[in-house]
């Protein structure tokens, strides 16, 4: 059995209206088609496993810095016509999902009406199989405004990482309710489920997340090259120093106790990315759970990310941080990768974070 991989590649620039604002979304997709011819007269040595297909593809994905081999197509107002229109409560936005996609239904039910929700659905089901492969989890210990929303999402991007945009799963782990949305996710596989809804619906309608478009054009967003998934995780940074600061208070035991029964339910090391303008007095909490995290044989790494690095740093440091992110991850990252993480960096956008004086510009990360 031999395989021939036709790539369709389409590309769509849209203008979306959002607030009054107007946001380009670029959006770039290839649709992998693997065609199995059956031939009794070749040798077994010419067959090729699905995995060494995909990996060819990634190389010459990661090379020439193009678009992720996408299983769907971008959705349009077509076909997510049904997706309830739901005001939220400020009325601040036209709908509670375009104040942040993690409030969209899930993906089967945002690709219900689209020509490739059958394929949003093979890829869910081979989502179980994919877990086995999974080597660490990561999340963030961040304030409010921090730079982590984009963090989040560079991360997303990469071709072997999965990471959810605000699922919260730390809060909805330790029970209690209280939530954004959603339930409780007592187990790794609630877990694990909420991460790749919230990834792939946020992919499927774009990384919007309070009235910034947060989608890494080039990006791998919501989804991965087969049977190479290593890192899965949650970008929710302040309310998880919330919770671990309120555990804190309570009893640093109790704290400690608490994040060796999450490790315990998650199965993995977990990798903590810390993400900051600036040290100061606002980022106490999350420096005072990381000095006891590490005090004790809890397993935990930590990274930090220095946003005012990233995002007004010369290019040199810039890549010197993405390239060590990649190595505290355990995942490579080539020039192509380095490269789009790289585009997405605004210092113009960033500069009210980092300057005593007065600027109207909007950040980028929240």
């Amino acid at each position: 059995m031999s395989a021939n991989m036709v790539i369709d590649i389409e590309q769509t620039l849209k203008l979306r209206k959002f607030n009054g604002k107007y946001v380009l979304l670029i959006v770039s997709f290839y649709i992998v088609t693997l065609m199995a011819i059956t031939s009794a007269g070749l040798n077994k040595t010419q067959s090729k496993k699905k995995g060494e297909i995909f990996k060819s593809l990634t190389d010459l994905v990661l090379s020439n810095g193009s678009n992720a081999a996408a299983p769907f197509h971008v959705l349009n107002s077509s076909c997510t016509s049904h997706i309830p229109i739901t005001r939220d409560k400020k009325k601040k936005y036209s709908s509670t999902f375009q104040m942040s996609c993690k409030m969209l239904p899930g993906p089967n039910v945002v690709a219900s009406q689209c020509p490739n929700h059958h394929q949003v659905e093979q890829f869910i089901n081979g989502f179980a199989q994919e877990q086995n492969n999974v080597q660490r989890y990561v999340m963030f210990l961040a304030g409010a405004h921090s730079g982590s929303s984009l963090v989040g999402s560079l991360l997303d991007a990469h071709p072997m990482m999965l990471v959810a945009n605000e699922a919260d799963i730390f809060t909805r782990w330790l029970g209690g309710g209280d939530y954004e949305y959603g339930e409780s996710l007592p187990t790794r596989d609630e877990i694990f489920a909420e991460i790749l809804s919230n990834s792939l619906k946020c992919a499927l309608y774009t990384r919007w997340q309070h009235g910034y478009n947060y989608t890494v054009p080039g990006g791998w967003g919501g989804q991965w090259v087969p049977e190479k998934l290593a890192v899965i995780g949650d970008k929710k940074g302040h309310k998880t120093v919330l919770r671990l600061d309120e555990l804190r208070e309570k009893s640093e035991t109790l704290m400690l106790e608490s994040f060796r029964d999450f490790q315990r339910t998650i199965g993995l090391p977990i990798r903590i990315i810390h993400v900051y303008w600036k040290k100061n007095a606002k980022t106490k909490n999350a420096e005072r759970i990381i000095n006891l995290l590490q005090s004790e044989p809890t397993n935990v790494s930590v990274f930090e990310w220095d946003s005012t690095l990233y995002a007004c740093g010369g290019k040199a440091d810039r890549l010197a941080l993405l390239s060590n992110v990649c190595k505290f991850l355990g995942v490579p990252c080539d020039s192509a990768i380095l490269d789009i993480w790289n585009s997405m960096a605004k210092c113009k956008s960033a500069s009210k974070h980092i300057s005593s004086g007065k600027n109207k510009n909007k950040k980028i990360g929240a």
